[in-house]
């Protein structure tokens, strides 16, 4: 749970103590060190109160809300739509020129598989054509005391 990328809580959207329940999983996610994961409260069994599939977008800290049905599969579309829309975003593909002392970055890259093709420049420098998670790109520029936009090709 502290490693992943986003939470998906699934919540009985008629249940009367559901607030009860989201604050006693938030607590827990608190005590493990996961409170700053995304999370997605996806509230399930809308076909048994009047509440429409959708996507409620979350204000501030509150999270989104995806309203659906899991027992006629109402908003399964929705929510598949939304997760490929989250993920998009979350990823990074493009190009990326690295000197031979950049060589660590490019290790790293290569322990990822993100690096989808390679090309070598005449100047000896590396063109990468790379697709990674972009938290996890971050990370390895922040190690490496690089800039995206100073190495992107």
């Amino acid at each position: 749970t502290t490693e992943a990328n986003l939470l998906l809580h699934v919540i009985d959207s008629n249940d009367e103590q559901r607030d009860l329940y989201i604050d006693q999983v938030n607590e827990v996610l608190q005590e493990i060190g996961a409170q700053n994961i995304v999370q997605i409260e996806i509230m399930n069994k809308i076909d048994l109160g009047d509440r429409t599939a959708g996507v409620e977008r979350g204000t501030g800290l509150q999270p989104d809300k995806i309203w659906l049905s899991a027992q006629s599969g109402e908003g399964l579309d929705i929510l598949l739509d939304y997760l490929g829309e989250y993920f998009a975003q979350q990823a990074f593909r493009g190009q990326l020129k690295l000197t031979p002392a950049q060589g660590r970055l490019r290790a790293s890259l290569y322990d990822d598989q993100a690096i989808e093709e390679e090309s070598i420049s005449e100047q000896g420098d590396f063109l990468l054509t790379v697709n990674i998670d972009r938290r996890k790109l971050d990370s390895y520029l922040q190690k490496e005391g690089l800039e995206l936009d100073k190495i992107s090709a």
